[in-house]
């Protein structure tokens, strides 16, 4: 009996405490007061933004090549024969005109002075037959005969000429010598077509780079560029570009763009380094333009989120052109625009934002 009555006790005492008393916490499970959702709604997510800017799409056009002269000679013999002198060495500046190697020239003298006394005697022969022409006592027809030994002595001579002249090979232009055989030495051999020296003219340079589909309608000859050759220095210097492609390389798909520069550092630049290129974009149109990290695809939609009022707002747009890491667009969006560029995975219309004004990225 005892027992049963302190039962009834507990449970009396258990359904007291089970009955909330007035402005108590809800139990658990009942659904949130009004309190609450209220400090729900004050915590703005933190975004980072960016400002819908009107500017050019494409900034600059970058690439890298290898660098070449502008001028450059393969300078090969024209003769053939034992090499009598090699007056170069690999590296070597040198100018125009400046004997390169020589070949054994003995034969080839003798046989211009023959050339040069056969040419003095038809002359001879010629002015003395034009003087007996002139007193009656030979014909017209002797003197024309005369007049072809001239011309025929002549062309021997020039040939004699330039035989004993391709016995010393020369360089056709000023630069240095970036190429030179390792057996070329005085006593070996040479064959005739035989190259013996590259030689480039490291004063002005030029390269060559491939352009995009997209970026090729901005460039034009004579248009704006830099280039930086890392053995030189950091520093961009003035280029031009000189040419472009009318179509495209079968191999890569791009469009060949060749600059042109003045070499600042002649001994230490050369034929075949790299070189970094960016060109100045001619004609490019000022859209209003954002970074591509703002742009949202849902549902078949595309749209960004502006900041209006703290507030994310949604606005439908359409891309009309990609350049890199931007975008230019058309819609519901003005210049001057606050737009969302992060978390926008789990952003949704009217959500609260806090945006970080202290630092906007540059569309």
């Amino acid at each position: 009996m005892v027992r049963r009555n302190l039962w009834l006790v507990l449970s009396l005492v258990a359904l007291l405490l089970g009955v909330p008393a007035c402005g108590g916490p809800p139990a658990r499970g009942d659904n949130v007061s009004g309190g609450d959702t209220a400090a729900a709604e004050r915590e703005a997510r933190a975004v980072e933004i960016a400002e819908a800017r009107r500017a050019s799409l494409v900034t600059t056009i970058e690439g890298a090549g290898i660098i070449s002269g502008i001028r450059e000679a393969t300078v090969v013999t024209e003769t053939e024969g034992k090499v009598t002198e090699v007056a170069f060495e690999l590296g070597d500046d040198i100018e125009a005109g400046q004997v390169l190697v020589a070949f054994d020239s003995r034969r080839e003298r003798s046989e211009l002075s023959q050339a040069e006394g056969e040419l003095e005697l038809a002359r001879i022969e010629l002015a003395a037959t034009e003087s007996l022409e002139a007193r009656g006592t030979a014909s017209s027809a002797e003197v024309a005969r005369r007049r072809a030994a001239v011309n025929g002595a002549t062309a021997r001579l020039a040939e004699a000429r330039r035989r004993y002249e391709d016995r010393t090979v020369r360089s056709p232009i000023s630069g240095r010598v970036a190429e030179k055989p390792i057996d070329l030495e005085v006593g070996a051999y040479r064959a005739r077509g035989v190259q013996i020296a590259r030689v480039i003219d490291t004063e002005r340079l030029r390269s060559e780079i491939g352009v995009g589909q997209r970026e090729v309608a901005y460039v034009r000859p004579g248009a704006e560029a830099e280039v930086r050759v890392p053995v030189c220095s950091d520093l961009w210097r003035p280029a031009e570009v000189t040419a472009i492609g009318a179509g495209s390389d079968r191999r890569t798909g791009s469009f060949p763009v060749r600059v042109e520069w003045e070499n600042p550092c002649q001994v230490r630049v050369r034929a075949g380094m790299s070189v970094q290129v960016r060109i100045k974009p001619v004609g490019a149109e000022r859209q209003l333009v954002l970074p591509s990290e703002a742009v949202v695809r849902r549902a078949g939609r595309t749209y960004v989120y502006r900041v209006t009022a703290d507030r994310a707002e949604q606005r439908e747009i359409e891309i009309t052109e990609r350049f890199a890491d931007r975008v230019a667009i058309t819609g519901d969006v003005a210049e001057g625009d606050m737009i969302i560029t992060s978390a926008l995975s789990a952003l949704r219309d009217g959500d609260r934002v806090r945006p970080n004004t202290a630092e906007r990225p540059e569309p």
